[in-house]
């Protein structure tokens, strides 16, 4: 399977969950106080539960400074920033500015779902 169809059969929570990570990681890189450290990490520990594996999770490098801009954008929208950041155009420029999006998208899920067995017909 090509990375166009991967990205395309990616829930629209798991493509805004994944760019909420590798922000989150890039705070976890910084100097921040222990209970906003602890709080990342606890996010970062319910995702291996419901979404990602700890593999996945770990491919997913910290969100580079232009991401972080367009992250920042985002949020802005309030509560629809999800829809926002889920939506295949933003998405796909979230994972041309991270690359390591994809590598994470790759990888089987919990459930067992290898994106990268699927064939198209």
């Amino acid at each position: 399977m090509n990375d166009a169809d991967i990205i395309t059969h990616v829930t629209p929570g798991a493509r805004y969950t994944i760019v909420a990570i590798s922000v989150t990681k890039w705070y976890l890189s910084k100097d921040i106080p222990a209970e906003f450290r602890l709080q990342f990490l606890e996010f970062l520990d319910r995702q291996t539960k419901d979404l990602f594996t700890p593999e996945a999770i770990a491919a997913v490098d910290p969100m580079p400074a232009d991401g972080r801009e367009l992250y920042k954008e985002t949020t802005k929208l309030g509560r629809r920033w999800p829809d926002t950041v889920a939506r295949r155009d933003v998405f796909d420029a979230f994972v041309a500015i991270n690359p390591s999006i994809l590598t994470a998208l790759r990888m089987p899920r919990l459930n067992g779902f290898d994106p990268c067995a699927m064939r198209t017909f």
